[in-house]
């Protein structure tokens, strides 16, 4: 396996309908130096896994990881995948998405090696709307901006658009080393999610270098079968005001009041979306779970208060509108973080 200058991770679960188009994608990569796939199958029971072994038969860069027990989960799956990623770089493809530049990984290749100051190289998306009666394609970013760097800063302040799973590849200076224990002790936990995706993966890899975007289209990411795309608003800012107080820990509380203003904002957002989430009863347990998590750290009077003069400075003109508006959503925050309390919660 040392050998191999490059690690394409494929986690797979009861993906069978589209693994074989993803692999072909990765397999027709024209190169000037040797590569493995690793496949990572969670215990999956359609015709997923006969697949994965007639592919590892034929080819002896793919290295397949099969489970016989229950269920490992997303994070425990990647894990074991990361564990074996030695290589110099790497990147994640899902299985039901595929490449269509046989390029791709070449072009990554040569960006890594010639420009040793970042640590992530990635490009535009094709993200495809899939139904039985229609199929319709539009770009992951529509800005057109051709080209640009992305420092530490952009991933803290989130002015940085991640791209979905199929758009990025990193150098790897972290799985080389190991596992981060942040990571393992997330398993099963609250946390999980936050290290299991696309933000995990920049948040810790631009701690290292910087990011670099070129607005190629060379993928295909198909919406509606994944795990964000399931989530309800609700949990959407939830588990996107946690993973702000998760990355604070991962960061030591460098950026803290950063990391927890950012968490602050979001969480009113699904303070917006809660009442209509619980109407219909569509909220995770889990995501509650979280939801009382960032309450219980971030009820900082003073936190707020520095968040509400940060929008106002942003928009004088809406001063008044935004300060009264901010008001009523600490009330409501503050009402609901008592009644949490009060049954234990929080």
């Amino acid at each position: 396996m040392s050998a191999y200058r490059f690690t394409v991770i494929m986690l797979n679960y009861n993906k069978g309908k589209f693994i074989r188009q993803a692999i072909d994608s990765v397999l027709s990569q024209k190169t000037n130096f040797d590569y493995q796939i690793v496949i990572s199958d969670d215990n999956s029971t359609d015709n997923s896994l006969n697949i994965i072994k007639e592919y590892a038969s034929k080819y002896s860069n793919i290295y397949p990881l099969l489970s016989n027990d229950n269920e490992r989960g997303i994070l425990k799956n990647l894990i074991r995948a990361y564990s074996l990623t030695k290589t110099d770089y790497f990147c994640v493809l899902d299985p039901d998405d595929y490449w269509t530049d046989e390029n791709r990984l070449q072009r990554a290749f040569d960006f890594f090696e010639t420009h040793p100051e970042y640590t992530i190289y990635f490009t535009n998306i094709l993200c495809s709307y899939e139904d039985e009666a229609k199929l319709s394609y539009k770009y992951f970013r529509e800005d057109g901006k051709k080209e640009a760097s992305f420092s530490q800063d952009n991933i803290i302040d989130w002015s940085l658009l991640i791209p979905q799973t199929s758009g990025a590849f990193f150098r790897n200076v972290i799985f080389k080393k190991g596992v981060p224990d942040i990571m393992s002790k997330a398993v099963g936990t609250i946390s999980e999610a936050s290290f299991r995706a696309d933000a995990g993966r920049f948040m810790m890899h631009l701690q290292y270098g910087k990011a670099k975007y070129v607005n190629n289209v060379e993928s295909v990411y198909r919406l509606g079968g994944g795990v964000w795309t399931s989530l309800s608003l609700f949990e959407q800012n939830t588990l996107n005001a946690q993973i702000y107080l998760d990355y604070n820990e991962f960061y030591n509380n460098k950026y803290k009041a950063a990391f927890f203003l950012n968490a602050y904002e979001v969480i009113l957002k699904a303070i917006d979306c809660f009442k209509n989430d619980i109407v219909n009863k569509s909220i995770k347990p889990i995501y509650l779970e979280m939801f009382t998590n960032v309450l219980k750290n971030i009820n900082n009077e003073e936190l707020m208060l520095s968040y509400m003069r940060k929008r106002e400075i942003e928009n004088e003109k809406r001063i008044k509108l935004m300060s009264f508006k901010q008001r009523l959503r600490l009330k409501v925050f503050k009402y609901l973080y008592k009644k949490l309390h009060r049954k234990g919660l929080v």
